[in-house]
């Protein structure tokens, strides 16, 4: 006998309980997912009270993602033979108090020319969030290293398992409709569909029709039976865009389907019942809206369960250049560009009413148009570079004057006596975070520790 052999003679014993004391989830199945083996560490990751409540690999949901991790490993036959090799991926596990995250392994094993499936389970939950909080990234095209956003972002995935309305405020180009594709994408809903709606290009005689369907007669040119954006939503999210634009009297229609979930479609007698989650959003605070007489009350307080703000890109200056370097390396497919000193600066010194769409737009055309791989002021389009040193954002000053304002030794004392606290010092000096900033760029203070955001 070789020693590899009477080592496995001696675990065999020993086996069950070191199976036991381990921390990740394991199960055994055999090859149509009844239990064999469960480990007590599986139980407490999965939320199972007792063993005799798991007689089969928990749901069909993971059975799917078996079978996708196996067909995105190359195995082209996977739906008709068994999955082969070692698979993993992550299996989000819905909680009352917010999603877990598993990451499973498996593969096959043989035994007595029998086929069994081992699986491990580790919770990643943590991890996966430190990955998107250190590497700036987040899910559906955010790249960001501002808190206020982050903060945004978490309390969307802190919602996404609910179906409370969720509301998004914030600048046109700011990321709402990324903010509400994220939303759904995490929801328990992501397998139904997403259907976004502009509210203000829709057409005042034909809203009815565009929400709740219509049939065959029930106006001129309704030539047969055609289903709304409620309906084609039906099991997923309907995110209205640019609510605020909607007629009053609209409003009132559109507060009614929210409140029961039922509709007749236009020409009908017969209810329609829907499931159906709605997020809205808008570039117009609603609240003075309703202040206004503009928009109604009720359906306010219908939509705004959870308002959640958009950041203006201006707000976020931290983003800029880490948006702008982003947008350029995907535009430049033949060719590295990269901002010069004197760019960058333009780019900080521009108060981006346009937001990302406008970064976006303006990093396209220096990619294009600008001849040397380093991209200078000169580059940049000459409306742009007007704009940059004459339009400041209300209470901010042009960084013309920054260093006249503001002596390097008095930002530091101000510092110094807010313990590095941005938000106290700008008060104290009567101007906003982003001009504060800006005037600590230009003096190089904003990468001593002593600086908080």
């Amino acid at each position: 006998m070789t020693q590899y052999a009477q080592g496995m003679e001696l675990l065999y014993p020993v086996l069950p309980e070191l199976l036991e004391t381990l921390g990740s989830g394991l199960i055994l199945t055999d090859q149509q997912g009844l239990v064999k083996y469960v480990n007590s560490a599986t139980l407490k990751l999965l939320g199972v009270d007792q063993l005799e409540h798991l007689r089969e690999i928990p749901g069909e949901k993971m059975r799917k993602e078996l079978l996708k991790a196996a067909l995105d490993s190359g195995q082209e036959d996977a739906v008709s033979r068994p999955q082969v090799g070692c698979l993993q991926w992550d299996h989000r596990l819905p909680g009352a108090i917010g999603d877990k995250i598993l990451h499973v392994r498996t593969r096959l094993v043989e035994k007595d020319q029998e086929k069994y499936r081992i699986f491990f389970f580790e919770d990643v939950t943590g991890l996966r969030h430190a990955e998107r909080v250190l590497g700036g990234t987040q899910q559906i095209g955010f790249l960001t290293e501002d808190t206020a956003l982050r903060d945004s972002i978490s309390l969307v995935e802190k919602v996404a398992n609910t179906d409370s309305c969720v509301f998004f405020w914030g600048e046109s180009g700011s990321g709402k409709g990324l903010m509400a594709r994220l939303l759904h994408q995490l929801s328990p809903r992501n397998s139904k569909p997403l259907i976004e709606v502009n509210c203000a290009a829709i057409p005042e005689n034909l809203f009815e029709a565009e929400f709740f369907g219509s049939v065959k007669g029930a106006f001129t040119g309704a030539v047969s039976d055609r289903i709304g954006r409620f309906t084609a939503a039906d099991g997923g999210t309907l995110f209205l865009d640019e609510v605020s634009e909607l007629p009053l009297y609209h409003q009132a229609k559109l507060l009614k389907v929210l409140e029961d979930n039922c509709f007749e479609p236009l020409g009908s007698i017969k209810t329609r019942h829907v499931d159906v989650r709605v997020i809205a959003a808008s570039n117009r605070n609603l609240k003075e809206a309703v202040e206004s007489g503009t928009f109604r009350s009720d359906l306010y307080y219908r939509l705004n369960v959870i308002p959640v703000r958009i950041p203006p890109l201006r707000e976020r200056p931290s983003d800029i250049i880490l948006l702008a370097e982003y947008f350029l390396h995907g535009a430049c497919k033949s060719s590295q560009k990269i901002f010069s000193a004197e760019a960058k600066r333009l780019l900080l010194d521009h108060p981006w009413p346009g937001n990302v769409r406008e970064l976006r737009n303006v990093v396209e055309y220096l990619a294009i148009c600008s001849a040397e791989a380093h991209i200078h002021k000169s580059d940049f389009p000459k409306d742009f570079q007007e704009k940059s040193t004459t339009v400041s954002v209300p209470g901010d000053k042009t960084l013309s004057s920054a260093k006249a304002s503001y002596g390097k030794e008095q930002l530091q004392r101000l510092l110094s006596k807010h313990h590095g606290n941005r938000a106290q010092c700008a008060r104290e000096l009567g101007i906003d975070r982003v001009t504060l900033w800006r005037h600590l760029k230009r003096w190089g203070l904003t990468n001593g520790t002593e600086v908080r955001p």
